[in-house]
């Protein structure tokens, strides 16, 4: 069974908001880290710890790289990445 990191809207946010200040000349390391949480939690942090690591799409999606999978049509209005883009 694959390992599940659970992240909120406010973890997703401030990935996407290191992102921002990285671009924008700024130091950070583009991460958070989670630690493990009581297992009486619904969204159960079953790992000790695990470090989730912000990449621009550009970065991530180089070239060489297989073609990113598919998108629900119900969140292709939300998805602004497209491989030709510089971001």
């Amino acid at each position: 069974m694959p390992e599940i990191v659970y992240l909120s809207r406010r973890k997703l946010n401030t990935l996407l908001s290191k992102l921002d200040r990285k671009q924008a000349g700024d130091t950070t390391a583009c991460s958070i880290i989670k630690s493990q949480t009581p297992e009486m939690l619904e969204h159960w942090q079953a790992m000790k710890e695990v470090q989730i690591i912000a990449v621009k799409d550009s970065e991530y999606y180089s070239p060489h790289a297989p073609a990113p999978g598919k998108v629900h049509p119900c969140d292709v209005s939300n998805v602004q990445w497209q491989r030709s883009a510089k971001q």
